[in-house]
């Protein structure tokens, strides 16, 4: 099933999701080449169908900033380009920082800022950002 769905590409991943917000059909849907595809089940939930070797999680970069992407069980990545402003945002608190900095994700929007250093010792989580 290919209705409502987005084609999103992350790095050399491509990915087609739903999203309930597509407005428009694509003819060629079929011709997709995605590398996965995230197919939503009628009772609720659903999961990623895997069709090209992928790694389990992969780096992209913004910029100076490097996100640690996976698919998640959900049917996204946890990261949005529609909050590029926020990333520009934090680029400029870590630089006044001046310091490394290690930030992650708990429960989707809700980052923590470590010291690169510390990090081992605060926080078991996959990173989100390293600068």
């Amino acid at each position: 099933m290919k209705l409502k769905q987005k084609l999103e590409k992350w790095g050399n991943i491509i990915l087609s999701r739903p999203d309930p917000q597509i407005i428009w059909t694509d003819k060629n849907i079929a011709k997709w080449n995605e590398d996965a595809e995230y197919n939503r089940s009628y009772t609720g939930g659903g999961k990623w169908n895997i069709k090209k070797n992928i790694p389990d999680s992969w780096i992209i970069e913004y910029k100076d900033l490097k996100f640690n992407l996976k698919l998640m069980g959900f049917k996204h990545t946890g990261l949005f380009p529609e909050q590029a402003f926020n990333w520009d945002l934090i680029r400029e608190k870590i630089k006044e920082c001046k310091k490394h900095i290690y930030l992650t994700r708990s429960f989707g929007a809700h980052m923590y800022i470590f010291n690169y250093k510390e990090k081992i010792k605060k926080s078991k989580a996959s990173p989100l950002v390293l600068l």
